[in-house]
């Protein structure tokens, strides 16, 4: 016996908390877990640990509380402090605060035990410092509240992580402890998780994304509402002693069924433009003021997540290039990239050509705000794969074909060695104007694009005749007022020497050169110009200060430049053939404008070397041959989601289904009338036999029609033992009744087409073309009927002999 009970213990838990109130509470923490994880995702400064955390500890707690005896507003405000309390220590991390105060108030006991013994006297000095220092934790994280709050009812919102983890995280607990408290105590699951919806949609409103979260809170919940309607419907049952079919197997069936079918519904909906229908002034659409976008950003719901554009568009730059303090860098591979590129000519003695130097450009700013860099309104193009987005090319420029294998987040900005011109996946390009792209995205981990880059020598640069078109001079010389005096002096002494353009970009570069390169850099002073802080403060930094104060200096020369951001060359892999980067490649570096050419890269980060300068001398690269064909997978390249799948197969089911119909009545059309009929008849037979109904070889068609028939009334309809719902249930009317009406509805066509079969087969008159008509038309409608008799048959909702 002892040996046994290990084994039997969580059988005896389960049974105690009963098999389906753990259902219940595993579908609760599927509610809890998908509006956690759904908010995590969108908010900034909610992590997944500590939002699933708070919303299990909230469920579990509201589940414990609506087991105890407590009315409803002491259990609300017990739920609120237990939730403060946990919210503030989980936050806050005063885990090791409280945990002192527990020790120093376990020793204060021990000493007060020991005092009433005849030992020393305690002190409560340890108590006292330990309660001081979780008090002082305590206080500080809630004058930051207190803080961010005044600061957003003052119209003058702030984004602080500490206060956006609290109020989000005290909202996943208050929703979460509701479902518990209400489904335990009252049995009342739409009203348990609306509140966790609404908090996942107020999320989702403002920063949407994968709603896949929204798909699992639905599909929980659409699982709850059925298991505890049909539950409550059997203790009331069982409590008034009425006599009930036991119907679980086949209700839980059906209500997964329409469960996974509602929520391939809700899949499949949102791909379909439905706010276009909506028009005019769709409420979706409706532009916010600056006032809310403030609001939404500092409760940490910033626009992300979209697309990558939008995340790289904003003022300042990307989280690793930002201009502050040095970027935490890692090791990790972010892409491998290999192209097509081989000389034209003879290859050297020393065995093969050096591999071109390439820097993986995602995208560029052409816009200083003397805090950092920006981009300006861009419109966004869709091209489908294959499809060239530019088309235009100069003598000075070749086609580079890479493949690229992308190891970040899928759908990322794409890179290329210079400007991207087709990829092999549909993609988009976002445009500053119809010759100014400002980046482009492929929603693929890997994809084959071609580019193009400038093949320019020095002497050519230098050379350059060509004028300046206006939008370059309009968009990439332009400056900010407030850039300090002393920064366009520099560039006037840098370059005023400098007869070309090419070469006031080079005395720029070499002088910036200079600078020792660091990542040990401090933060700009607010509102302090960074390239003036660079060249007159620190005279150190790295990529992005040195990029920056090259792009501001040439442009104060005269010289048109931009900021370009990626990845530098990385480590080439001879053995492989292909360029290896990781994250510590990341680089920003200043492109300068050439007629002739385009946008020349310049490198006037110290750390890194020139690019070097092709001579007329040199082999050069030949380039790839023919276009670049459209990605062929093994299903021509479309993306197959598994609703699609899905859907294709439905179509496809249906289109053979209708196409077997039509073929049938076709063929029976063209039949003799009787052989028609005698054709109906035999289907008539065949699912008398599949339904179990009693028949002889010797039976009259008549005979066996009534048989079927009377099957039909009595069993799938109820009168043999079938009792109605209990009127005062939850719905009122039983799930499969109306399924059962349908059926008896074909009882009357049944016996009518037995019947005129055997006036047909027996009586001197024969069938003809009207009663054939008559009967393919009754068949069309009876048909349904018994396959859907069938059907509940082989749920067990109607007995082998037609009871039920």
């Amino acid at each position: 016996m002892i040996g046994s009970a290990p084994e039997a213990s969580p059988r005896r838990a389960v049974h105690r908390v009963g098999d389906t109130n753990l259902i219940v509470l595993l579908l609760l923490l599927l509610v809890a877990v998908s509006t956690a994880l759904g908010v995590a995702d969108r908010v900034r400064g909610v992590d997944p640990i500590l939002a699933l955390t708070l919303a299990a500890l909230g469920l579990f707690g509201g589940w414990v509380v609506g087991l105890t005896p407590l009315p409803a507003g002491w259990a609300s405000l017990l739920t609120a402090v237990l939730g403060l309390a946990v919210v503030l220590l989980r936050v806050g991390r005063l885990g090791s605060e409280l945990l002192a105060l527990s020790r120093a108030w376990h020793r204060l006991l021990l000493g007060t035990l020991d005092w009433a013994t005849g030992g020393d006297v305690p002190t409560g000095h340890a108590v006292g410092v330990a309660l001081a220092r979780l008090g002082a934790g305590v206080g500080a994280l809630l004058g930051r509240v207190v803080d961010w709050g005044t600061a957003l009812a003052a119209g003058a919102p702030a984004f602080d992580p500490a206060a956006v983890s609290f109020v989000w995280g005290l909202g996943l607990w208050l929703v979460s402890g509701w479902a518990g408290w209400l489904l335990c105590r009252r049995d009342r699951p739409l009203a348990a998780i609306t509140p966790s919806g609404v908090l996942l949609l107020t999320a989702f409103y403002h920063v949407w994304g994968s709603h896949m979260f929204l798909i699992a809170l639905l599909l929980a919940g659409f699982l709850l509402m059925a298991l505890v309607s049909y539950d409550g419907r059997m203790r009331r049952w069982r409590a008034t002693n009425v006599d009930y079919p036991e119907l679980r197997p086949q209700t839980i069936t059906v209500t997964v069924f329409l469960s996974l079918a509602l929520v391939t519904v809700a899949e499949v909906v949102p791909t379909i433009p439905v706010r276009r229908l909506l028009d005019p002034a769709p409420l979706m659409e409706r532009e916010r003021s600056e006032e809310a976008e403030a609001v939404v950003e500092s409760l940490g719901m910033e626009e992300r997540g979209r697309t990558a554009f939008q995340e790289v568009g904003a003022t300042g730059l990307p989280r690793r290039h930002l201009l502050g303090a040095g970027p935490e860098l890692s090791e990790r591979v972010i892409m491998v990239v290999s192209t097509e590129d081989r000389p034209s000519g003879a290859v050297p003695e020393a065995g093969r050509m050096e591999p071109p130097g390439y820097y993986w450009r995602s995208h560029t700013y052409d816009r200083y705000t003397g805090l950092g860099w920006a981009a300006d309104e861009t419109e966004t193009v869709a091209y489908r794969a294959g499809v060239a987005a530019i088309t235009k090319t100069v003598e000075t420029q070749r086609v580079v074909r890479q493949e690229v294998r992308w190891l970040g987040e899928e759908g990322h900005l794409a890179h290329a060695a210079g400007t991207l011109m087709v990829a092999d996946h549909d993609y988009t390009v976002a445009w500053r104007s119809s010759a100014d792209p400002f980046a482009a995205q492929v929603r693929a981990g890997t994809y084959r694009a071609d580019s193009l880059v400038p093949v320019a020598s020095e002497r050519g640069l230098r050379e350059d005749p060509g004028s300046t078109p206006a939008w370059v001079g309009e968009r990439y010389l332009t400056l900010p007022d407030g850039v300090p005096a002393r920064v366009l002096a520099l560039a006037r002494d840098l370059t005023a020497t400098a007869a070309t353009r090419y070469d006031r970009a080079r005395a720029i570069e070499a002088y910036l050169r200079q600078f020792p390169y660091s990542l040990d850099v401090s933060t700009p002073p607010p509102g302090r110009d960074v390239v003036d802080y660079f060249l007159f403060d620190l005279q150190k930094g790295y990529c992005d200060y040195y990029a920056s104060a090259m792009v501001v200096l040439a442009r104060a020369a005269g010289v048109p430049a931009r900021l370009a951001v990626g990845y530098a060359t990385g480590i080439y892999d001879v053995s492989e053939g292909r360029y290896v980067v990781s994250e510590a490649d990341a680089h920003a570096w200043p492109e300068i404008y050439f007629p002739s050419y385009g946008w020349v890269r310049f490198e006037p980060t110290a750390s890194l070397e020139r690019p070097g300068r092709a001579t007329e001398a040199e082999a050069g690269w030949v380039e790839p041959e023919g276009a670049l064909e459209p990605a062929r997978g093994r299903w021509g390249g479309v993306r197959w989601t598994w609703w699609r799948w899905v859907l294709v197969g439905l179509a496809l089911l249906g289109l053979v289904g209708v196409a077997w119909l039509a073929l049938d009545r076709w063929r029976l059309r063209r039949r003799e009338p009787t052989a028609a009929l005698g054709s109906l008849y035999r289907r008539l037979r065949r699912f008398g036999r599949r339904l179990g109904v009693p028949m002889g070889d010797g039976d009259t068609p008549l005979e066996f029609g009534v048989a079927l028939a009377g099957w039909v009334t009595a069993g799938v309809g109820g009168r043999s033992g079938y009792r109605p719902p209990h009127r005062g249930s939850r719905c009122g009317w039983s799930p499969d009744q109306r399924l059962r009406a349908l059926v008896v509805a074909g009882a009357g066509e049944i016996v009518w087409l037995a019947e005129l079969y055997g006036r047909a087969r027996y009586s001197p008159r024969s069938a003809d073309e009207a009663d054939r008509g008559e009967a393919l038309r009754v068949w069309g409608r009876l048909r349904w009927r018994l396959r859907l008799a069938q059907a509940l048959r082989g749920l067990g909702l109607v007995g082998v002999d037609g009871t039920t």
